[in-house]
């Protein structure tokens, strides 16, 4: 057995004098160059992520897209119906529209668009916003499913995706539904 870099324990027992010899020498070599190397590449990451934040800073204000607007009022109108209506938890309720509003100007900065897109950015607003809802102890219905497409290896993307269909779903049964009872 040979303990490589992470702790990860190769078996060697059933391979050739050869092959053990093989790895033994490229964990050996790796670790020897590994750790200046990998600072390096280290410093260098940190580096363009201080430029890439640092260009952000100087983009002017975000402007919001029609539906990113229309997907956070909803998210925000359909959670504060919830929270409002158990009176136990009102007063704390950890979700404010600017908020979401902040968070979805951010991921715009952060992709260095000037508009705010329903997708990624609103989605990924009201993701976190979900994130913290739960965080307090609410159970919302939309965030469970995209955790779970997560957790059952879906891309990261694929799962954003996902979680925008869901709540564009919902929010045009909610208008439907809020426009059938203006009629009657």
């Amino acid at each position: 057995m040979l303990t490589a870099q992470f702790d990860v324990i190769l078996d060697c027992t059933e391979s050739t004098d050869y092959q053990a010899s093989a790895w033994a020498d490229f964990i050996l070599q790796r670790s020897m160059a590994g750790p200046r190397e990998a600072s390096v590449k280290a410093q260098q990451a940190q580096q363009a992520l201080q430029q890439h934040i640092s260009d952000c800073r100087h983009l002017p204000a975000a402007t919001m897209h029609p539906e990113a607007m229309e997907l956070l009022s909803w998210h925000w109108r359909s959670t504060r119906s919830i929270i409002f209506s158990e009176s136990e938890h009102s007063a704390s309720a950890p979700y404010n529209l600017a908020t979401a509003a902040r968070l979805a100007a951010a991921c715009a900065r952060l992709c260095h668009r000037t508009t705010i897109l329903p997708y990624p950015d609103a989605v990924v607003a009201v993701a976190l916003c979900e994130e913290a809802l739960l965080a307090h102890g609410w159970l919302m219905e939309l965030w469970p499913p995209w955790k779970e497409a997560l957790s059952e290896g879906e891309s990261l993307d694929a799962a954003l995706s996902g979680f925008h269909a869901a709540l564009r779903k919902a929010a045009a049964e909610a208008a439907g539904a809020h426009a059938g009872r203006r009629e009657e």
